[in-house]
């Protein structure tokens, strides 16, 4: 899993946070909390964004919610996403500031709702092929609160790979 980069601006609380958070993320705890929740039976199978089929070993964990303790977040703040999905969430997130001002919980719903509605209403009734990883790009799509079917497609037939 790639790093996470934060563009949304932060306080020096935030960012102290922040810091906390992706260095616990990047450790055996959370690899183990991580494949605990997947094999407890919480993980869902298809992406809440796209419907993409998914496998929980390379699918990315969201965070509905980061409680004050790194570690000690709750099996129900946890959703498996694809990467373009996840990628998307934490653009939009970063992107809108009134994103910001709701719950993460209820932000995060809202723009996998939106995701799911746009690739549920395609004028093509299909979707490209998208694998757990999703697709990786330098500038994941975006879009605000109120807008659900004029965002890009965060499954694009053709991309870059990136590293």
């Amino acid at each position: 899993m790639r790093a996470r980069r934060y563009t949304a601006p932060a306080t020096p609380t935030q960012a102290d946070r922040r810091r906390q958070w992706g260095r616990y993320l990047a450790t055996r705890a959370w690899h183990r909390r991580r494949a605990q929740w997947i094999a407890s039976g919480h993980a869902n199978m298809h992406c809440p964004g796209c419907g993409a089929p998914l496998d929980p070993r390379k699918a990315d964990v969201h965070h509905l919610h980061y409680p004050d303790v790194p570690g000690t977040e709750a099996d129900e703040d946890l959703v498996l996403v694809c990467r373009g999905c996840h990628e998307t969430v934490h653009a939009s997130l970063d992107a809108s500031p009134a994103w910001r001002r709701t719950s993460r919980r209820d932000a995060t719903w809202a723009i996998l709702t939106a995701l799911r509605t746009r690739h549920d209403t395609s004028s093509t009734g299909t979707r490209p092929p998208s694998t757990a990883e999703g697709p990786s790009s330098t500038t994941p799509p975006t879009f605000s609160p109120g807008s659900s079917v004029g965002i890009d497609d965060p499954h694009p037939t053709s991309r870059e790979d990136t590293p």
